[in-house]
């Protein structure tokens, strides 16, 4: 009887020994997520010609950033209309910027679609967005031709140099598998073989180098930009 006198006195030791510290497990857990949120509606076109190489998300930048702090991947929440509606939490301090844009593997900014301030005051911020056109080609059409290209080629009212109209609504047509006018006996764009299409050699190597233009230097410290049009070419060269 003693010993069992003795057991039991060392189990209510133990016993009120861990209520006082705590140790009793709680029945719920409530973890709750710091920063703040945004909500973003959105109508996307295009997103199913991707590149598997790269995502098109909804991202956070800090100030003069170019790879995200933080981010989540639109294509999982897409509807079949292209509608999507995402909620992303725990956008932190260091936040100053909200963009629809498409990334890489290594989370760097490629193009950007959409972008607005990130407030600091705002528990939940919205983006209602729109329509988007983030096709890959359209990305293109932004971030290379639009912004490098239609001086020489479109932007005017005369004939564009080498007949080559890169304005935007006319790009696709001259391009996709159309002949070459400088160099005989290839396309523009061979779909699927960006190492046979001049659109990607005269833009990576010297061949325009005793042409009016150099084209060559036009993206010289564009490697992403050139990634993506190879990319673009050896995946079918889709335009939506």
């Amino acid at each position: 009887m003693k010993w069992n006198y003795f057991f039991y006195a060392v189990f209510l030791a133990v016993f009120f020994s861990s209520c006082d510290e705590g140790r009793i497990p709680e029945k719920e857990i409530t973890v709750t997520e710091e920063g703040r949120v945004v909500k973003l509606t959105a109508d996307l076109v295009g997103l199913d010609n991707w590149h598997s190489d790269y995502n098109v998300v909804l991202a956070g930048f800090a100030e003069n950033s170019s790879y995200s702090a933080i981010a989540k991947d639109l294509s999982v929440s897409i509807a079949d209309n292209g509608h999507v509606e995402v909620v992303m939490s725990g956008i932190g301090d260091e936040v100053r910027t909200l963009e629809v844009c498409v990334s890489n593997s290594i989370r760097e900014r490629i193009a950007t679609f959409y972008s607005m301030e990130a407030p600091a005051t705002a528990d939940t911020i919205r983006m209602d967005v729109g329509t988007l056109d983030i096709s890959m080609y359209g990305t293109i059409q932004k971030t290379v031709f639009t912004d490098k290209c239609i001086q020489c080629h479109g932007a005017g009212s005369g004939e564009p140099a080498a007949g080559l109209h890169l304005t935007e609504g006319r790009s696709y047509a001259d391009l996709y598998g159309a002949a070459s006018t400088m160099v005989p006996g290839q396309q523009r764009v061979d779909p699927g073989k960006s190492g046979e299409s001049i659109l990607y050699n005269i833009l990576t190597t010297d061949m325009s180098a005793e042409w009016a233009i150099d084209h060559s230097r036009l993206m010289s410290e564009e490697e992403n930009l050139l990634t993506l049009i190879r990319k673009w070419i050896d995946n079918g060269a889709k335009e939506r």
